[in-house]
């Protein structure tokens, strides 16, 4: 997410990045991407939503960890089955 924000100007908030290091300690590698993962799609589903309902423009902002923590928290409870599911798939 890091090196994401020096390519992109704004792309994520400083707590974002850490908020994600603090779950990368806390989860470990693969879970800390599976959140990552889950908190991008929620993320994106409502940004889609926002625009589709007209309450937000391309340019505007919305808080992302929300969203982060949601996928944390998935990935804590769920995150060795899906992996394990993933997985039998390559």
């Amino acid at each position: 997410m890091f090196l994401l924000c020096l390519v992109i100007d704004g792309a994520f908030g400083g707590g974002d990045i850490k908020l994600m290091a603090a779950a990368g300690l806390f989860l470990g590698w693969q879970n800390t991407l599976l959140a990552m993962f889950f908190g991008i799609v929620f993320g994106g589903m409502y940004g889609i939503y926002l625009l589709a309902a007209k309450k937000a423009g391309k340019k505007d902002h919305f808080a992302f960890g929300p969203f982060l923590c949601a996928g944390i928290v998935i990935a804590m409870l769920f995150g060795g089955p899906v992996l394990e599911w993933y997985c039998a798939f390559l």
